[in-house]
């Protein structure tokens, strides 16, 4: 996987590309916004993929089940530090 940021700038969201090397499918923009709201802090990314196939094809790899965990296991750990 690769990807390059195109935006980095506080407090607006982080923008990046995401490409797979054994993957011909184009190339996906992220959006990844934090939004810190009674002391808490909601992360929202959003996912354009070059097409609707393309974005089928990712949800039916296992992909939304992989990053279910991660964003659980992300949880956890950030509950035990705080």
């Amino acid at each position: 996987m690769r990807g390059v940021y195109r935006e980095i700038a506080r407090p607006e969201p982080l923008v990046r590309t995401e490409s797979w090397e054994d993957w011909d499918a184009g190339e996906s923009l992220v959006t990844t916004l934090l939004e810190e709201r009674d002391g808490k802090t909601t992360l929202t990314e959003t996912v354009f993929f070059p097409s609707q196939e393309v974005r089928d094809a990712v949800l039916e790899s296992g992909l939304k089940r992989g990053a279910a965990e991660n964003f659980d296991k992300l949880a956890e750990c950030l509950a035990s530090i705080g």
